[in-house]
């Protein structure tokens, strides 16, 4: 079977069923490949796995093989906002403000870029690169710059992502670089599961096929 967008909305849709928040990225990242494989039992999963192109090396999140040798990459986003502590399972979870949204956004379409570069060179047959989040400032457009410093990383709901990214004024640093997208992707926000009344407490998930 193809991994293909319904399908990865079923396993969020069934995870969502199950867990309503997370205590990390890296638990996100787990619950999902541990969904996906309760759902399809014949794939195999490799989480945090190493793909090589040419002198370029990529740590992608999980890397899921299917019975023909097809393969597809994921590359996952969790970021909260503080709010209660929901929970699972009888462990509760503490919900952080992390912030910076500017360079999680630039941090996911960086990923959309290394996906796109892997299936490019045929070293993945597709790609998603998922966002899970109870931050609305990452959907909401409203009162955004249209003159903010990062407003070509943006991922709100209705923009569209493509050609190349830069920032407007001239950075240092790991993030420095512009982004060059081959695809153009417009952002469409999806609920995942709401586990209170507060607004803080619904959490969408974005999802970006690799192009």
């Amino acid at each position: 079977m193809a991994i293909t967008r319904t399908f990865v909305d079923k396993v969020l849709g069934s995870l969502s069923k199950k867990i309503k928040a997370f205590h990390s990225e890296a638990e996100f990242q787990f619950a999902f490949a541990w969904e996906l494989k309760s759902l399809v039992s014949s794939l195999e999963i490799f989480l945090e796995h190493t793909m090589r192109n040419g002198s370029n090396s990529y740590h992608v999140d999980l890397i899921v093989v299917e019975a023909n040798g097809d393969k597809t990459g994921f590359e996952f986003k969790y970021k909260t906002k503080k709010t209660g502590n929901p929970s699972a399972f009888g462990l509760a979870h503490e919900l952080l403000n992390q912030g910076a949204q500017n360079n999680a956004c630039y941090d996911y379409l960086k990923d959309v870029f290394r996906l796109e570069d892997l299936k490019n060179h045929g070293l993945i047959s597709a790609g998603y690169s998922i966002m899970l989040t109870n931050d609305d400032s990452y959907w909401n457009s409203i009162g955004k710059s249209s003159t903010a410093d990062y407003k070509d990383f943006r991922i709100c709901q209705g923009n569209t992502s493509s050609g190349t990214l830069s920032w407007g004024s001239t950075k240092s640093g790991k993030r420095s670089a512009a982004i060059r997208l081959i695809g153009s992707y417009a952002h469409s926000w999806n609920d995942y599961h709401p586990w209170g009344t507060l607004k803080s407490s619904v959490f969408k998930c974005l999802i970006t096929e690799i192009k």
